[in-house]
């Protein structure tokens, strides 16, 4: 995590660097009117997902079902401007995360972890700050999560075996909402993104709610359209 952290740091100092020593805007173009107004674009993204599983809560009790993880998301956004300051920003990604797992609820085995792989669908908001070479923002919105593919992963004396969590266990379908920040300079980007989730993800369990959380910090290269 630290490897990861200082490596998230450093590209930024590289970045602040190129954003402090160039003055041209390429987030704004002139309009036929003469006026300098933001344009539309389309980026692409790429993410470090770092899953935060809440505890399971039931009478208000909780249960640390699950671990935290790691894995990443890659995609592509549309950013379509709501006047000058604000904008809309859909996108569509894939994705591949982990948990790990509590073995406390697991008979017999030496180590275990759900792995799952789907789409994500983010509906953004955002407002945005003009610099010298681009905008800083912030942003929120919706996200819908659509589970393709999960599998328990469990090891016992060197034999593994993997179980389809969305069977029996977990919904494939999931709403979160995000909160987020971001920095855009030249056509680059990097931002910092938390999403919580807001559906119960426990299948056929109204007495126990286990929502699925991940933070996200991405990079992304952004072309006019």
């Amino acid at each position: 995590m630290k490897r990861l952290l200082f490596l998230a740091l450093a590209i930024t100092a590289v970045a602040l660097q190129g954003f402090c020593q160039d003055t041209e805007n390429w987030y704004y173009e002139t309009n036929t009117s003469g006026q300098e107004v933001p344009r539309k674009f389309l980026g692409i993204r790429a993410n470090l997902d770092i899953t935060a599983p809440g505890d399971a809560t039931a009478d208000g009790i909780g249960i640390e079902l699950f671990e935290p993880g790691a894995g990443f998301s890659a995609g592509l956004v549309y950013n379509t401007p709501l006047g000058r300051k604000f904008y809309f920003e859909p996108g569509l990604y894939l994705y591949y995360q982990t948990m790990g797992c509590n073995k406390d609820f697991l008979y017999d085995v030496e180590s275990a972890s759900v792995r799952q792989f789907g789409v994500r669908i983010p509906l953004q908001v955002g407002m945005r700050f003009k610099t010298r070479t681009g905008f800083f923002s912030i942003s929120t919105g919706p996200g819908i999560n659509i589970g393709l593919s999960g599998k328990l992963h469990a090891e016992e004396s060197g034999q593994s075996v993997n179980v389809d969590v969305y069977k029996d266990d977990l919904n494939r379908f999931d709403i979160n909402w995000n909160f987020g920040c971001a920095i855009h300079f030249k056509q680059w980007m990097i931002g910092l993104n938390g999403n919580m989730g807001i559906l119960n993800m426990l299948k056929d369990i109204d007495e126990v709610k286990w929502h699925q959380n991940f933070i996200t910090i991405g990079f992304g290269y952004n072309f006019a359209i």
